[in-house]
């Protein structure tokens, strides 16, 4: 694989590290116990797979920020080392919250988390693919387009989680909101002020 194609798998991947950093963000348990409904509780179930999974994301993070400055170098067995690590530790994610997925009793807690791990099992799939062909020659387009597609059902099915979970991932769900206007003031007792006085 020429240097060129490793700085387009660089540039591929950069989307990932970004939503790896998201899911890890979201890692950490909520602060307060929250009430014991069964969508709750089943979410409370998924944000503790979530949470034991908080090594995995760091690390693939790290492999995926790592292939970046490999390509730099020109050291294109690092990036295929990273590519494949990076693979490995993907196929935790859907390991993990399969399994979670498979104790809760309610369908949308359910269905969100299941709809990450099969992401993180796509993104195995796609890595996987990626890391024969940089052991070769230049992977085909169909290779890194199928690494962007998996990147985003990833990001998507992040975001779908923390919205079906608001409860445990308030922190970190990003919802849009209305920013706050100016406090209005009191209207002043006493006359009011002709039409030629604006405050």
């Amino acid at each position: 694989m020429s240097r060129s194609t490793g700085r387009r798998v660089a540039t591929v991947i950069v989307g990932c590290a970004m939503t790896v950093a998201a899911l890890a963000g979201c890692s950490h348990p909520p602060a307060a116990k929250p009430a014991a409904d069964p969508d709750t509780a089943d979410c409370g179930a998924g944000a503790r797979a979530i949470g034991g999974l908080q090594t995995t994301f760091t690390s693939l993070s790290s492999e995926l920020n790592g292939i970046g400055p490999a390509s730099d170098r020109g050291d294109l067995a690092d990036v295929e080392r990273r590519v494949r690590e990076a693979a490995r530790l993907s196929a935790l994610i859907d390991t993990d919250l399969n399994t979670a997925a498979g104790t809760m009793t309610e369908p949308l807690p359910r269905r969100a988390f299941t709809a990450v791990a099969n992401a993180g099992a796509a993104l195995h799939d796609s890595l996987t693919q990626l890391a024969r062909a940089v052991d070769g020659a230049s992977p085909p387009q169909e290779t890194v387009d199928s690494v962007q597609r998996s990147l985003h059902a990833l990001d998507t099915s992040v975001e779908g989680m923390r919205l079906s979970c608001s409860t445990v991932f308030a922190d970190s769900t990003v919802a849009p909101t209305t920013p706050a206007g100016p406090t209005p003031r009191p209207t002043p007792a006493g006359p009011v002020a002709g039409p030629g006085i604006r405050r």
